[in-house]
This record gives C-alpha cells, sequence and structure tokens, in this order.
C-alpha cells in the first residue's frame, strides 16, 4: 500500500532540491518523480501540474525560513539584539544548506528559494510569482513588529517599518547570493552585523509615509495530500 504522506513530501522535497539547484524551468515532471522515486502516475495524483508542485514548495519553503525568523526574533532581549539573531540562525541552521544545496529536500534546502523563484519568474509565471511574493509578504510580517520596537526605544530612527522589513528582507538575499557565489558560508557572518548601520544610514528614504498600502497578494491554500 502506498503510503499517500510520504509520497506527497517526497516530491515536493526532489523539487525543492531540484529547482534549487537548476531553477524550475530546466527541471521537467519525469526527472522529480525520478529523484523522488515516484511514478508519473502519481505525480498527478497529488498535483495536476509541475506548477502546483512549484507553488507548494515555495509554500513549504516559506514556512521554514518563516519558524526560523520567528525562532530568531522571539524573547525578551532588546529588539535589535533580537533582529541580529537572524544572522546567527542562518548561520546556525542554514548556512551549510545555501552553499550545498545539491537535491536535498525542502527542510534542507537553505534560504534563498524565494529570490530563486523571483529571478527566474516571467510575467508567464504568475501563480509562481504571487505564491513568492506571499512568501516575501510573510516573512515581512514576522520582522516588521520587532522593527517597530527598535524605533519606539530609539535603536533606530524614524523609518517607514514596512521598507524597513522588506530592505532587510532583500540584504539577507543579497548575502546568502554571496556565500553562494564564493562557496562559503562565513559571508553570513561578515556581513550579518552590516544592515542595521544601513537601515539608519538610508532612514531618510525610508521616511514613514502617510498611508500605508500592502501589497494585496492571494493566500495559498495547502494541497492535501490524497
Amino acid at each position: 500500500m502506498i503510503d499517500r504522506h510520504t509520497t506527497h513530501q517526497r516530491l515536493i522535497d526532489a523539487a525543492a532540491g531540484l529547482v534549487f539547484e537548476r531553477g524550475f524551468h530546466a527541471v521537467g515532471v519525469q526527472e522529480i518523480c525520478r529523484a523522488a522515486r515516484v511514478n508519473k502516475g502519481s505525480f498527478y495524483h497529488f498535483f495536476s501540474s509541475k506548477e502546483k508542485l512549484i507553488v507548494e514548495v515555495i509554500r513549504t519553503r516559506t514556512e521554514a525560513d518563516l519558524h526560523l525568523i520567528e525562532a530568531a526574533v522571539s524573547g525578551d532581549d532588546p529588539p535589535m539584539t533580537r533582529l541580529a539573531r537572524i544572522f546567527e540562525h542562518l548561520r546556525r541552521q542554514g548556512g551549510a544548506e545555501t552553499t550545498d544545496c545539491g537535491t536535498a529536500g525542502s527542510s534542507e534546502v537553505g534560504w534563498g528559494l524565494l529570490g530563486r523563484m523571483a529571478a527566474e519568474s516571467s510575467d508567464g509565471d504568475q501563480p509562481i510569482r504571487q505564491a513568492v511574493q506571499q512568501g516575501w509578504e510573510q516573512l515581512a510580517n514576522a520582522i516588521e513588529p520587532v522593527i517597530a520596537e527598535a524605533v519606539e526605544l530609539g535603536a533606530l530612527p524614524a523609518l517607514d517599518t514596512r521598507r524597513a522589513a522588506h530592505a532587510l528582507l532583500a540584504y539577507i538575499e543579497a548575502v546568502l547570493l554571496f556565500a553562494r557565489t564564493w562557496d562559503e558560508a562565513e559571508w553570513i557572518d561578515r556581513l550579518g552585523s552590516m544592515p542595521f548601520d544601513l537601515l539608519a544610514v538610508f532612514a531618510p528614504r525610508l521616511t514613514v509615509r502617510t498611508t500605508k498600502q500592502k501589497p494585496r497578494v492571494r493566500l495559498i491554500t495547502r494541497s492535501a495530500p490524497g
């Protein structure tokens, strides 16, 4: 008897590793099935298309990234200390995987999948692009309250906290790009202390807007196995 949950997860894990390594346009259903040790019939039982599977990969990867951020920023330490812990958690939990993803499972692929997807998506990939947008917004939701607390306590100058959260996420992606380019996770340590100084320097460009309009994104529901 086929374990539906295991088969479903193997497809997600195989797709996550292959897509992180080569991009979703370069990977086909047959290759994903081969890596997951699943036949095509089982694939289409769970996902009607490769696109549907990729959206689910993005959702599960975002969940893992969100857990990392929430673990980093929780607690009673000063807000700037908690924000800095994001880089410590990246280095400890995900640093190795960012430079050695191979065909790792979705829980093992390091940070950077959202950026990889965003760079590859085009106008014809709207469901994937929308899933990436929602992923960024979910991560920003976890970071923004801590930035707001830092502003309130005077640790950061007055700025638009949403734009600052987006800026911090963009910086994280850039750091991971450097780590992959040099194949050295130590770049996370070298650059991890810089973003907060940059936020202070560029605060005038991140001034508070009179009206905030967050991007509207459609909620993505989880694909249930079977």
